[in-house]
């Protein structure tokens, strides 16, 4: 966020006091060459968190140990994540890595040291900082919004991705007021929803409800937004989400191909 318009708020205030610190921490030794001294961080439903040392950079990273094969849902869910944290390697979104898949898969990210919940959960923020986080969250959705397939261009009341799941906790922070949106395991795609769940969003009127460019442009948050500083994502291809309209028909070891395929695709950005 250092092209916003207005400076971030104060580190003194919203995300210096909810760090690592305030969380359990359990120390480990890994034995990967790239990383050391791990710290438990977090827990999940799906999942451990701990932070490390990446060693070729010296830069502090987060570690998600997951088991996607203990259950076809886990694997469907670190699918979509993957697939969207490697498209969307903007900002305002956590950035991904992933090492291949077996009984226990790690993916390696950006450490933010704390998140939205914990920081509200202990103590009061300021309207500076109010302003900051909401511009940030909705500038990341401006990023994922944006991604509109060729096959929706007929469609601008839709959205092709939709993250499903935002909520302060889900809202990553650093010392310095820096937000980025995770988990993406429940997101979806219009494009593939099916018919049953395009009937849900026909009872809601798409014209009562404020589009994330409305809401960059309401006054209160004049100070950071400028259209020329906020993302954009280039197009969804139609196949992206395909997987999601074949689940019921593959089976743990065609998931686990898409899965290693996923991974070994990926490209470490320069």
């Amino acid at each position: 966020m250092s092209t916003a318009r207005q400076t971030a708020p104060s580190r003194d205030g919203a995300g210096s006091t909810a760090t690592a610190a305030n969380v359990q921490e359990k120390t480990t030794r890994g034995s990967q060459a790239n990383g050391q001294r791990r710290v438990r961080f977090n827990v999940g439903a799906y999942g451990v968190v701990v932070s490390a040392i990446h060693r070729p950079t010296n830069s502090k990273v987060a570690i998600k140990k997951i088991a996607p094969f203990d259950h076809s849902m886990f694997a469907l869910r670190t699918l979509r994540e993957l697939k969207l944290l490697k498209y969307f390697a903007e900002e305002g979104v956590s950035e991904n890595t992933s090492s291949p898949p077996r009984p226990m898969m790690r993916s390696t990210k950006e450490l933010l040291e704390t998140d939205l919940h914990r920081v509200i959960r202990t103590q009061d923020l300021t309207d500076d900082h109010c302003q900051y986080f909401i511009y940030q969250t909705c500038r990341a959705i401006k990023a994922l919004h944006s991604a509109e397939s060729a096959c929706l261009k007929q469609r601008a009341t839709l959205t092709p991705v939709i993250h499903r799941d935002l909520k302060p906790s889900n809202l990553l922070l650093n010392a310095n007021c820096d937000l980025k949106v995770c988990d993406f395991g429940l997101a979806r795609s219009t494009q593939t929803a099916y018919p049953k769940e395009q009937g849900f969003m026909t009872e809601f009127d798409p014209r009562k409800r404020y589009t994330v460019d409305q809401c960059l442009e309401h006054p209160y948050l004049e100070a950071y937004h400028d259209p020329e500083d906020e993302p954009t994502a280039k197009p969804l291809d139609p196949h992206f989400f395909e997987f999601d309209l074949m689940k019921d028909d593959m089976d743990r070891q065609q998931l686990k191909q898409l899965l290693y395929e996923e991974v070994v695709s990926f490209k470490r950005p320069l």
